[in-house]
């Protein structure tokens, strides 16, 4: 896991989305600023400097995302949500939120049950632990077991598609912005200006939307693998203990 978490996670997880980050901020300068702080070649002549600036532009991204998961699992947009039709929600489930790949509801009370037995947690009879208590004690308890090789690849795999969708967000509305600008301006050399014209840029706009809707699916996707692989393992754990309990 350490090497895990000390190259891959923070290559996948945090510089490559921080560059296409740099990338956007690159012709957010150029387009409506004119300067060449961040030009590309800046950026390829510091390529140290700029590794770390994307790798802290990656963080941000990852905050980013968290706090616009955050809003999403709301109250006020989960009202929304509930008024949303079935059939709606069954064409768009990767993009609302992947219920088509949770845990089917018995299995799920299975592991709300024996999560509340495990830690011992006494509660009132209308009381019941939350979707996101029930996910913290399951993964706390997989890793207080020594953890699992397939739990620590889906970790940075949903981290690099989370952070990748905020980057990619970021760029989209960059070039959206630029539109409205007359075209984005990439500065490709300290003397040489790429205007690349309205259409070009909308056109751009639109590719890049599309990317992010589609790195939003993978990572609805890859987040609910995650927690299904943290309860089945924990699951698995708990069955094993029993056994050995009753030899």
């Amino acid at each position: 896991m350490d090497k895990i978490s000390l190259t891959l996670y923070d290559l996948m997880g945090y510089l490559l989305p921080g560059a296409v980050i740099l990338f956007a901020c690159s012709i957010l300068e150029s387009t409506f600023l004119g300067s060449d702080l961040l030009g590309l070649p800046h950026i390829t002549d510091n390529l140290i400097v700029a590794a770390v600036a994307a790798y802290f532009l990656g963080h941000l991204g990852h905050r980013l995302s968290s706090i616009l998961g955050q809003l999403y699992h709301s109250p006020g947009v989960r009202r929304i949500k509930a008024r949303v039709p079935r059939k709606v929600k069954a064409k768009m489930g990767m993009l609302l939120g992947g219920e088509m790949y949770r845990l089917s509801d018995p299995l799920f009370r299975l592991v709300r049950k024996t999560v509340q037995q495990a830690y011992r947690i006494e509660l009132a009879e209308e009381e019941k632990l939350n979707t996101l208590e029930i996910y913290i004690l399951a993964d706390s308890y997989v890793t207080a077991s020594g953890g699992s090789v397939e739990r620590d690849i889906w970790i940075v795999v949903e981290g690099f598609y989370k952070t990748s969708m905020a980057s990619f967000g970021i760029l989209s509305l960059v070039l959206l912005s630029s539109v409205f600008a007359g075209g984005a301006i990439i500065r490709a050399h300290p003397e040489v200006l790429l205007a690349l014209g309205w259409q070009l840029t909308a056109t751009l706009a639109a590719v890049t939307i599309l990317v992010t809707l589609l790195i939003r699916t993978g990572c609805v996707f890859y987040g609910q693998l995650k927690r299904n692989n943290t309860y089945a393992l924990f699951l698995a754990l708990r069955r094993k203990e029993e056994r050995k309990e009753e030899e």
